[in-house]
């Protein structure tokens, strides 16, 4: 079947719906359920909101790193990466290698109506500065995704994030399906 790559990566902005398509996805294709900054969490002792506090964004994105290319080498699943994994240290072009790469695109509107509960923005390190800042959180998030979009769009497959999840996982096993 579609699976030769046997890791199905879900990239994209923050809040643009990777972990809970992920879930769901995994859940309709029998596969285990990866989320990037869970497992950072769990090897690193320490929240991502401690751990970039303690030790930067540098050292953040390196935990991305390890956890993405430590993935079990043969296992099937679905991964939900933060959303600047595929940005830095090469992680794009080693995912597009290992596996299949889907774009879960969501306008940068979208993305602040998701995020405009202050508690969800606070809970976002790289975004807890503006959790009482609407429109510095959109000029941020808008300034962000110009910057990752070269690398969300070399994705296998771009899916509408705005879509009901069923809708969405219809749209990935049909386009994960023309891979055969």
């Amino acid at each position: 079947m579609f699976l030769q790559k046997k890791k199905i990566y879900l990239v994209g902005m923050p809040a643009c719906g990777k972990s809970t398509l992920g879930i769901q996805l995994a859940e309709y294709l029998n596969l285990e359920f990866v989320d990037t900054d869970v497992e950072i969490e769990k090897v690193s002792n320490q929240s991502i909101a401690e751990l970039i506090k303690e030790e930067g964004e540098g050292a953040f994105r390196l935990w991305e790193r390890l956890i993405v290319r430590n993935l079990k080498e043969e296992s099937r699943i679905v991964v939900a990466t933060g959303g600047g994994t595929p940005s830095h240290q090469n992680n794009i072009e080693y995912m597009l290698q290992q596996g299949i790469v889907i774009y879960i695109k969501v306008p940068s509107e979208t993305l602040l109506t998701r995020l405009s509960n202050a508690e969800d923005v606070s809970k976002r390190p790289l975004l807890a500065d503006y959790a009482t800042d609407t429109s510095g959180l959109l000029s941020h998030l808008q300034q962000t995704l110009l910057k990752r979009a070269m690398y969300y769009e070399m994705a296998h497959f771009t899916v509408d994030g705005t879509r009901k999840v069923n809708d969405s996982i219809n749209q990935i096993v049909k386009n994960l399906n023309k891979m055969i």
